[in-house]
């Protein structure tokens, strides 16, 4: 993740082998959740931004 100024830039590569051997939903999901940080423990999106109050 590059942070430039207010823009957060995010480049995800995967390999379309990897995505083709193993297409079951819980084996994708648990990578997207885990490697990724697409959410939180409580299934929240990590990506949206805002401030406690």
């Amino acid at each position: 993740m590059c942070d430039t100024g207010n823009v957060r830039e995010v480049s995800i590569i995967v390999n379309r082998d990897w995505i083709e051997d193993n297409k079951d939903y819980p084996t994708l999901w648990n990578n997207f959740i885990y490697l990724f940080n697409i959410v939180d423990n409580n299934f929240r999106l990590t990506t949206v931004s805002k401030k406690m109050r």
